[in-house]
């Protein structure tokens, strides 16, 4: 049975499954993703029997360590105490950024997220040298235009750039979540941004089908 490990943002939390330390969004009071059992991760390990290692998921978290937030240093994809306790994993998942350009506070410049997402791939293939690296690009907010910049230049499709670029430079898998075709008709997400059980199913369907054409 292969292991995973997750290195990921609210999307891939849930209360009761993730370190005490980390700050959770799942369960929400406007989401039907009412159980671990319905998140992407958990569909993901019981349709490819996984066995889930550690999911060091946390609520806002960004890749690069940029914002004003209290916690923003501690919390960031890049700080050691995330990517550093990811266990002996075969797999890992790599599922952030949507917070290093969407914050309003001290969001990521293009520039920086780069450097960030660079640094953190060479951290991780150096300390997990036999686990599989995936790269997740984020799944589509419709809570603002994929083209509307922050206040530091970067936008949603400039960052999916960076994600695709930096994970063929590094020899990574990409699992490219921004292809996912949704509206707000669909119900896939509860607010915007977060995923309803309809998009966790869906999350779930692009890692299965990305994951197991690299695994046997």
């Amino acid at each position: 049975m292969n292991k995973i490990s997750i290195l990921g943002d609210s999307i891939s939390t849930f209360k009761g499954m993730i370190p005490p330390s980390c700050h959770t969004c799942y369960p929400k009071d406007d989401s039907d993703v009412v159980s671990a059992d319905l998140t992407w991760w958990a569909l993901l390990c019981s349709r490819m029997k996984l066995e889930l290692v550690v999911n060091q998921s946390y609520s806002g978290a960004r890749i690069s360590p940029c914002g004003l937030e209290a916690h923003s240093i501690d919390s960031c994809f890049s700080s050691y105490e995330r990517w550093g306790f990811l266990g002996e994993a075969d797999l890992i998942i790599l599922f952030g950024g949507t917070n290093d350009y969407g914050s309003a506070i001290d969001p990521a410049s293009p520039a920086f997220f780069r450097s960030s997402y660079r640094t953190l791939l060479h951290n991780l293939g150096a300390r997990y040298p036999k686990a599989k690296v995936f790269c997740c690009t984020p799944i589509k907010r419709l809570d603002r235009p994929f083209n509307k910049a922050n206040a530091n230049g970067l936008d949603y499709l400039g960052l999916c750039s960076i994600v695709r670029e930096e994970a063929r430079a590094s020899g990574c898998s990409l699992i490219d979540l921004a292809t996912m075709d949704y509206d707000e008709d669909d119900h896939v997400l509860c607010d915007g941004l977060h995923p309803t059980a309809k998009g966790m199913a869906m999350i779930e369907s692009m890692m299965e089908n990305a994951i197991s054409k690299e695994i046997i």
